[in-house]
């Protein structure tokens, strides 16, 4: 479905409303983490080649949205070259950990925008992280990782009320942060003792949350 939105979003008018930006851009952040998750299927199946090549895959289409944000023309290019990633993933190398500078989120795009590319860039890093190897790459990634699920939930916190994103959507952002905060303290537990006064602290954010939002209703 993601990649058939991108597709016709190629025909007609070639001009961008803040509407169609939020359609284009949420489904290119759907495509990275769909392509995340198949990378972890596989890494998890015992098939680390597949998933390194997905994890190859997912951080080309990652950069590419990511340079897009500051220069409009290139998403037309990435538009057009969007089936490449419908094929069999590139042979199996290093992915290059995505590049997302200040620049990039100082552009004018929606906070709503901007919170789903940081969340695909953040889970990216994520799995990057548990795929590689060396020390100072793992370290770089979970960095990567907290920056961009920082800057997705500050966004989150940030946006209006809004009907078709209801309080659930923001709590299963925070949960799937922690998630992730669980998944690598269990791969690294020299990190307990590092990461429990995050994890606490996002646990009680969400639970400040929840019950202002029942309260709310």
């Amino acid at each position: 479905q993601c990649y058939q939105v991108l597709m016709e979003s190629q025909e007609g008018d070639t001009s961008i409303s803040e509407e169609k930006e939020m359609m284009l851009y949420t489904a290119l952040a759907y495509l990275v983490r769909l392509q995340v998750q198949r990378a972890e299927h596989a890494r998890m199946s015992g098939d680390e080649s597949m998933g390194q090549r997905k994890l190859v895959q997912a951080a080309m289409l990652c950069q590419m949205m990511l340079d897009t944000l500051n220069d409009q023309e290139r998403l037309w290019t990435l538009l057009q070259q969007i089936q490449m990633f419908r094929g069999s993933p590139p042979l199996a190398s290093s992915p290059a950990l995505p590049r997302l500078t200040e620049e990039m989120l100082k552009a004018e795009h929606s906070p709503f925008m901007y919170a789903e590319i940081c969340r695909a860039t953040g889970q990216l890093a994520q799995e990057m992280a548990k795929a590689a190897s060396e020390d100072g790459f793992i370290s770089s990634c979970y960095q990567q990782a907290d920056r961009c699920w920082h800057l997705t939930l500050s966004l989150l916190r940030n946006l209006p009320p809004n009907a078709e994103r209801d309080s659930g959507y923001f709590i299963r952002a925070y949960q799937c942060y922690i998630h992730d905060l669980r998944e690598r303290m269990d791969m690294h537990p020299d990190l307990k003792e590092e990461m429990y006064p995050v994890f606490f602290e996002l646990l009680d954010e969400m639970l400040g949350f929840a019950q202002n939002s029942v309260r709310l209703t």
